[in-house]
């Protein structure tokens, strides 16, 4: 490598350098959003004067033109990281089940989920979720910045087109084994405000129930996210949505069969005597519901 090639890749690689330390410092904690957004902005601003004085000497312009673009570029995509900086706990807690069509039975199993900012520590957070020493919260999460990023690259990526909201990918799926043009599903998967796709196996066996291919006669908690294959996947908040089950009087759950071992531990650790089926298709949840019926 020459010297005129060693100048030009020079500043590109302490420009890689800078940002890769910067955001290994923001992402396991040591640095805020603010902090991180700053120094990239400095240094876009220090590529951006050596660009102007390099103009007299012999080094090649494209030294510092092309890094001073990437890291303008990269300013651009990482400063909404300044946004979300504010949100320090979420707070799971109790979201009523939810019957899409009635008289199928079937009741779609969530929770609310809050996110807590400008509070001084979680003991503030009890506080807030606490009336007359009744606790109205199943857990007070700490977020952190890798949740954060995490959160915030799948924004922008929605918003650039490049990647849909589970819960468009979940309107999809239910599409291929029902009817969503019933009036109840059409209004439900129409929300704006709706988040995830845990609520797509509950959707499908409330639509094969009311259009006749199986038969349910009793009240049944569901949660479950599905595939175009029919495949059902692992759901978060397992340990939530069996509490809330319970506290609405469900005698039977089912669960995807990747979250059967964790719903078992909460139900032991709670004490409860909800029956939990764990299913890894919709095949094996309509057998689930057949049985039940028996």
């Amino acid at each position: 490598m020459n010297k005129n090639e060693k100048m030009v890749t020079i500043p590109f690689l302490t420009m890689t350098f800078v940002y890769l330390t910067e955001l290994y410092y923001y992402l396991f904690g040591y640095s805020s959003g603010v902090q991180f957004v700053t120094s990239l902005f400095f240094m876009s601003i220090l590529l951006f004067i050596f660009t102007f004085l390099i103009k007299k000497t012999n080094i090649p312009k494209r030294a510092f033109v092309i890094p001073t673009l990437l890291s303008l570029l990269l300013l651009a995509y990482e400063l909404p990281t300044i946004l979300i900086d504010d949100v320090q706990y979420l707070v799971t807690s109790y979201s009523e089940p939810e019957e899409v069509i009635e008289e199928t039975g079937i009741f779609i199993l969530s929770i609310n989920l809050a996110q807590i900012t400008n509070v001084k520590n979680e003991q503030e957070v009890r506080k807030m979720f606490t009336y007359n020493g009744v606790k109205f919260f199943y857990e007070i999460m700490e977020t952190t910045n890798f949740k954060r990023y995490t959160s915030k690259n799948k924004e922008i990526f929605r918003l650039l087109g490049l990647n849909r909201r589970d819960f468009d990918k979940m309107a999809e799926y239910v599409s291929t084994y029902i009817n969503t043009n019933n009036p109840s599903v059409a209004e439900f998967l129409s929300r704006e405000d709706s988040s995830g796709d845990s609520a797509g196996l509950a959707l499908v066996l409330s639509g094969m129930i009311h259009q006749g291919d199986v038969q349910n006669n009793f009240p049944i908690g569901v949660t479950g996210a599905i595939t175009k294959t029919g495949k059902v996947q692992w759901v978060g908040a397992i340990k939530e949505k069996i509490q809330v089950a319970n506290e609405h009087g469900y005698a039977h759950i089912i669960v995807p069969h990747a979250n059967l071992a964790e719903a078992n531990e909460a139900k032991e650790a709670l004490g409860l005597t909800i029956h939990i089926s764990g299913v890894k298709t919709i095949n094996e949840a309509i057998k689930v519901i057949e049985n039940v019926n028996k």
